[in-house]
């Protein structure tokens, strides 16, 4: 094992979905292992990264001192009952991005969350056709832009749903063409999420805003922040959970829509940080990317498994 030269003080690592033998990853995600969730943590301590909460992001580092934040995104069940536990036992606190829409009297599920379940339950010959529908609904340059931000799925079919519904088109459009719903898909809906409940017993657990419904963020700006931002924290009891002052963006529309207005909104409401994007964070900057837990590894370790 060789390790590159120079370890940044702040490591921000961004976690999804983490399957186990007694809990497997929700139907349509791509989890890493416990197991491989476990040896990240253990090489870690070995580099001498101290694990600390969010609210201490902006904290400096002692000299010769390096500091590692572990985040995660949506509250799935398999996070939550697998790694969750684990970070509790060690007693290393993480950060957990909510999305408010599914502890809702009626809940309203992601359509990014939809998809995933959608490209993993229908026949092959009936995504073809949604595909083929959706590819008449959208301009070259939007597929181009698919084609950069969904390089790694290797399927077009599976790259068109994907991109169309999750970056290009209205979330109403989509619903249209998606519905309705098999019973299996409904099902699986209802048991992805964590019960909000579940997530109170959790001590070294902060939660903070990743919007009400995990819309993708476009252009207006003002409107997104009143829609799917600023209503969040009313689904929250704040006296029996710690809530951060960080706001997490689930998809932006285009690799380079403008932030600028939104990072200013945040700001004056508030938030001390906003995570988005993938890479190293310098440490010093309001927006602040984090490292793929899939890409741990090639980014700091050269670590065959």
């Amino acid at each position: 094992m060789a390790v590159v030269e120079q370890m940044p003080e702040k490591l921000v690592l961004m976690y999804h979905s983490v399957a186990s033998s007694d809990f497997s990853g929700v139907i349509g995600s791509f989890p890493i292992s416990i197991e491989r969730f476990s040896k990240q943590i253990q090489l870690l301590k070995r580099l001498d990264y101290k694990f600390k909460d969010v609210s201490e992001l902006s904290t400096k580092t002692n000299p010769g001192e390096k500091h590692v934040f572990i985040t995660s995104d949506d509250a799935t069940n398999d996070w939550c009952k697998n790694a969750l536990p684990l970070l509790e036992e060690l007693d290393i606190p993480s950060h957990l991005g909510v999305i408010a829409g599914v502890w809702k009297k009626k809940p309203v599920y992601p359509m990014t969350h939809i998809i995933q379940i959608i490209l993993a339950t229908r026949p092959q010959s009936e995504l073809k056709k949604l595909a083929v529908r959706l590819l008449k609904l959208i301009s070259k340059s939007d597929i181009e832009f698919i084609k950069l931000h969904y390089y790694y799925e290797k399927d077009d079919v599976r790259k068109i749903i994907k991109g169309a519904a999750n970056l290009v088109l209205p979330e109403r459009l989509v619903t249209e063409l998606i519905m309705p719903l098999t019973l299996k898909e409904k099902e699986s809906l209802l048991v992805r999420f964590a019960d909000l409940k579940s997530l109170k017993k959790f001590k070294s657990l902060t939660i903070g805003n990743h919007t009400c419904y995990h819309t993708t963020y476009g252009n207006s700006h003002g409107d997104y922040f009143s829609a799917e931002i600023e209503p969040w924290s009313t689904f929250f009891n704040k006296d029996k959970l710690t809530i951060s002052s960080i706001f997490t963006l689930p998809i932006r529309a285009r690799a380079d829509s403008n932030l600028d207005s939104l990072k200013s909104t945040l700001k004056l409401n508030g938030y001390s940080a906003m995570f988005t994007g993938s890479g190293v964070w310098d440490g010093k900057s309001f927006i602040i990317p984090r490292i793929d837990a899939k890409k741990f590894e090639e980014t700091f370790v050269r670590w065959h498994f």
